[in-house]
């Protein structure tokens, strides 16, 4: 049987599978042949060496059905965790309000804080400019003062 033969017979007997995974198992099988090949053996003999093809398309079929059970298989809660969960619920609701206020107060306690703060410090800053301007024109005042009254006193 050439590789060719091969392949379409085993495409055959696997068509129930998804594309994807036939495209896969035909790839894989091909490659094990041309490695056959490759290392002397005739396409024939190649072939023969890798097996059966209905051997390998039920071995395939196989573990693809255990696959696809795995797949299917979805993770259900059942009747007792449901009670238990309801059962539960004051005690870890309960938890769960108090972990999301304690959160929610450190938050507002820093933010009460924090702004009060900010705006301390803006004003801080600009006073502290008004009254520095404040003091070099009150210097120079003073200054120019001080040279009138000299004059006017004749010092």
């Amino acid at each position: 049987m050439t590789k060719k033969e091969f392949l379409l017979k085993l495409r055959r007997r696997i068509c129930r599978l998804p594309r994807k995974e036939i495209g896969e198992r035909i790839g894989f099988y091909s490659e094990i042949i041309d490695d056959k090949i490759e290392e002397g053996l005739s396409e024939e003999d190649a072939v023969s060496g890798v097996g059966n093809v209905e051997d390998i398309a039920a071995q395939i079929l196989s573990d693809a059905n255990i696959d696809t059970e795995a797949k299917n298989h979805k993770k259900s809660v059942s009747a007792w965790q449901i009670t238990l969960l309801i059962i539960g619920s004051p005690i870890w609701l309960s938890i769960l309000i108090a972990v999301f206020a304690v959160i929610w107060a450190v938050v507002i306690a820093l933010l009460a804080v924090e702004i009060p703060l900010a705006i301390i410090g803006f004003i801080a800053k600009y006073l502290g400019i008004v009254c520095m301007v404040t003091v070099k024109f009150a210097a120079k005042l003073t200054k120019i003062c001080a040279v009138g009254i000299g004059k006017l006193f004749g010092a």
